[in-house]
């Protein structure tokens, strides 16, 4: 009976040892999932329509020995209107490799509904033509200071050539399935060759 199971339980064996490795990358990818912002103060959401802001902002990016800060990177800030209209204004480091930046953005005439932060990137469409292809970052902290909810509660989205966090676990996830439901096919056929052998001896 024991060495009837023997090669069931190798197969079981081999079959957690994969979906442990597959958790671990699971926790590595959500572990890096880009670049965020942190907002040195929130944005007035009141302020007037036509009016300049000064927005300063810090960029960072998880890494393997904790956050980085993003620097050098054609960063900018998107104040979009109840109607969708929006502005933009490009980020300007001023202390040189520190990631924090500063832009300067107008207020769009319909007033501020929301705020978007992120890299500007270009993509090349199929015939040929430029189109504008950002990179949203993730915003931590307070983004208005009339709105009452953390930013956290709204993460901005990132371009298409990016998954979000519910994605990559959903893969990830379909992975672990995968792996456990091979294991435990292969662990039945052993075992049915093995009563088969048995049986005719």
């Amino acid at each position: 009976m024991g060495n009837r199971l023997r090669p069931i339980r190798s197969t079981l064996i081999a079959s957690l040892a994969a979906v442990v490795a597959v958790s671990l990358l699971a926790g590595a990818a959500l572990a890096k999932e880009g670049a965020a912002v942190t907002l040195a103060q929130p944005i007035s959401r009141d302020a007037p329509p036509g009016s300049t802001l000064e927005v300063t902002f810090t960029v960072t990016i998880d890494t393997d020995t904790g956050p980085s800060p993003v620097y050098g990177s054609p960063v900018f800030v998107r104040l979009i209107a109840p109607d969708g209209t929006a502005t933009e204004g490009f980020g300007t480091e001023k202390a040189q490799a520190s990631g924090t930046y500063t832009a300067e953005v107008v207020v769009p005439a319909g007033g501020i509904k929301s705020a978007e932060f992120g890299m500007r990137g270009e993509s090349i469409d199929a015939n040929g033509n430029a189109a504008r292809s950002d990179e949203l970052f993730e915003v931590h902290g307070w983004l208005f200071t009339t709105t009452g909810v953390a930013a956290e509660g709204a993460v901005a989205a990132g371009s298409s050539s990016s998954g979000g966090v519910d994605a990559r676990l959903a893969v990830l996830v379909g992975l672990v399935a995968l792996v456990v439901a091979v294991g435990l096919g292969i662990g039945r056929r052993r075992g049915g060759r093995r009563r088969r052998v048995v049986a005719n001896a």
